[in-house]
């Protein structure tokens, strides 16, 4: 197990390390931080069918969440 840090989460998140190793291209679990929370639901409603129209309603109303509002820079490892 592995805990990962997860934007707009307080706590890292609990998730399954690498089950293969490899010598030459070894993998990192912690390269990169994980999607924001809510950072494709825009791209996802769309391609799902939903109007831009739609989506702004669904956006507004709070029943679908956007990006959370604290991005980590992927650059900086912890």
């Amino acid at each position: 197990m592995v805990e990962i840090e997860q934007p707009g989460c307080e706590a890292p998140v609990r998730q399954l390390g690498l089950p293969v190793k490899l010598s030459r291209t070894p993998g990192d679990h912690a390269r990169l931080p994980g999607p924001a929370l809510g950072e494709h639901t825009e791209t996802v409603l769309l391609e799902a069918g939903f109007s831009l129209a739609e989506v702004e309603e669904l956006m507004g109303s709070g029943a679908a969440a956007g990006p959370a509002q604290e991005r980590r820079d992927p650059t900086i490892r912890t």
